[in-house]
């Protein structure tokens, strides 16, 4: 699940994150792979409709 938020290809990352108002800090603009933690997190909630935040501290550094 971690890693969902790759279907994102690196360039789109930065659009995708900003369409779904994630927050970015300046070294994930600078290295767009990284966001793919937050956008995993985002999917899981929405896509997948998990909704413990205790699954999400497994594999998410930062909350959404």
């Amino acid at each position: 699940m971690h890693n969902i938020g790759g279907i994102f290809p690196n360039e789109a990352r930065i659009d995708k994150a900003r369409a779904f108002n994630l927050s970015l800090f300046k070294e994930e603009l600078a290295l767009p792979m990284i966001i793919h933690q937050k956008l995993s997190q985002l999917l899981a909630k929405q896509v997948f409709e998990i909704v413990d935040e205790e699954y999400y501290q497994r594999f998410a550094a930062i909350p959404l």
